[in-house]
């Protein structure tokens, strides 16, 4: 599975260790722009073995491709590839969707979401309506993962509009919206979402964070059927959910949970019964500075996840 994040403040830092250093190389490249963008991907989108970054440009500009041709030396090549869109686009998903070894892209905007297939000489073609992943919602996060097991990826399709969609990939790219009858169905104001194995029972949940409703965990029971248990989690909390992330936080073998949102961000930990409770304020975590997306990353390698949102 491909998670792809952005923003902005890094906590859990241990001091006592050696820190990573960051160095600014914009100048001399491409990247900066004075218009207002929206997501960002980090993708090695020509097989070349180094990253190129993709930029969603949102409704000011079209979006751009600057690919990476070594020493940290960009070129936008957006309107070579086929990608430069210029239609309100807010987010990209990049992930191998008919198993030939190249990263295809899923791009969402306000009103439609668009599928590229990667044609592996630096071109991409519109492939969205052959593959069956036209949706007309507008979908806030998109996740991608193997959700029935058959070696294939799949999307899960977060909307703010509507109920959320779940596209099976039945194999060389061909999809179809089996939300229906998953028992995975949300129409409630979809923000983030993540794919994770929380139970450990081989194979993928869903973990939801909604604005202004109760955020939803869905259990696959096998074979991309679900059933909803936030409420025997303590996972249904209730706040502006924006963007969600997990990690072993307490390095205690589960998974755990960081929530951004409007007001007071989450850090749900779990306990030796299974269940989750809250502990941003222990952790010192509970920022209250309007949160949107945030990851969990360990960024200087002292073998603790630290958070940057």
């Amino acid at each position: 599975m491909y998670r792809f994040v952005f923003f902005g403040w890094m906590l859990l830092c241990h001091q006592a260790l050696s820190q990573a250093s960051f160095q600014e190389i914009t100048s001399g490249n491409p990247l900066f722009t004075a218009t207002s963008n929206r997501g960002v991907s980090v993708v090695d989108f020509d097989n070349d073995g180094d990253d190129d970054i993709y930029v969603c440009g949102g409704s000011s500009s079209a979006n751009r491709l600057y690919r990476n041709d070594g020493n940290f030396v960009f070129q936008d090549v957006a309107k070579a590839a086929g990608l430069d869109l210029k239609s309100d686009n807010e987010l990209s998903v990049w992930f191998d969707a008919n198993n030939d070894g190249w990263l295809d892209v899923l791009i969402a905007g306000y009103s439609r979401t668009t599928y590229y297939r990667n044609n592996r000489n630096g071109t991409f073609t519109d492939f969205t309506t052959p593959t069956g992943l036209t949706s007309y919602a507008r979908s806030n996060s998109l996740v991608v993962g193997d959700l029935n097991g058959d070696q294939w990826l799949d999307v899960y399709a977060n909307n703010f509009f509507g109920e959320n969609e779940l596209f099976l990939n039945y194999g060389a790219s061909q999809f179809r919206n089996q939300i229906v009858g998953s028992g995975a169905i949300s129409k409630k104001n979809s923000m983030g979402g993540l794919l994770l194995d929380q139970d450990h029972d081989g194979d993928l949940d869903i973990y939801l964070v909604f604005d202004g409703n109760v955020n939803t965990f869905f259990r696959n029971k096998g074979n991309a059927q679900f059933e909803e248990v936030s409420t025997a989690l303590g996972l249904n909390v209730k706040a502006d959910g924006m963007g969600v992330d997990y990690a072993d936080f307490n390095r205690d073998g589960k998974y755990d949970f960081y929530i951004t949102n409007l007001y007071n961000n989450f850090l749900l930990l779990s306990k030796p019964d299974g269940t989750y409770s809250n502990q941003a304020a222990e952790w010192n975590v509970n920022d209250n500075g309007m949160g949107w997306g945030t990851v969990a990353v360990d960024y200087n390698n002292d073998g603790y996840t630290d958070i940057y949102m």
